[in-house]
């Protein structure tokens, strides 16, 4: 019984699970020497990449290939705090007082590509703060984007943050995070706009 696989960069470790043994390779085939049965197999996720085929059972009389396509996925996570002058995480910002809204933006996925990163600062629903940057990174790249601000208004501020590569139209959506939170949502589309909806949290 032969797997082959189709999309991981040369040298990359995968593996199967056939009947409850597994075996993993970094060349494009995995092999089981089995005779005629029934048989069960699961496909190891490759972190970054998705795949045509998760798991799967069939009867074997005779040699069998089975084909699994991996391709690369495009996976930026934005994590953002609001930070005090001590550079501590905050919730609540007082009127007159100096603050930063610190965005890291990671690629974890396993493509190279460009993204607009768009950020409000709203207050009783209006938006005091507004600003995008432009950005490449590279796979498992991180960069860290700030932006200075001093409220006029004491209270609780709400953050909207959206990602959008601009160079695989594969446009996500991501979610602001609390402090020591990550919270990531991916929604693919075929649209040639930005997503006009965004998912936001409370500061």
């Amino acid at each position: 019984i032969i797997f082959k696989e189709i999309g991981l960069p040369e040298g990359q470790i995968w593996n199967v699970t056939l009947n409850g043994v597994t075996k993993y390779s970094n060349t494009d085939e995995i092999i089981f020497y089995e005779p005629p049965g029934s048989y069960s197999y699961v496909i190891g996720p490759v972190n970054g990449f998705t795949q045509s085929i998760s798991s799967g059972s069939m009867f074997i009389i005779s040699n069998k290939t089975i084909t699994i396509q991996f391709t690369e996925i495009l996976k930026p996570v934005i994590t953002l705090n609001i930070l005090n002058s001590s550079l501590q995480p905050t919730e609540v910002l007082y009127q007159g007082k100096p603050y930063m809204v610190s965005i890291n933006v990671s690629n974890e996925g396993n493509l190279e590509a460009s993204f607009i990163v768009e950020v409000y600062v709203s207050y009783n629903n209006a938006i005091v703060v507004e600003k995008n940057f432009t950005l490449t990174l590279m796979p498992k790249e991180t960069k860290t984007l700030s932006i200075n601000f001093t409220p006029t208004e004491s209270g609780k501020y709400l953050i909207n943050s959206t990602i959008y590569s601009t160079t695989h139209q594969l446009y996500v959506t991501k979610a602001v995070s609390l402090p020591s939170q990550v919270l990531h949502t991916v929604t693919p589309t075929t649209s040639t706009v930005p997503p006009t909806t965004t998912v936001s949290t409370t500061k």
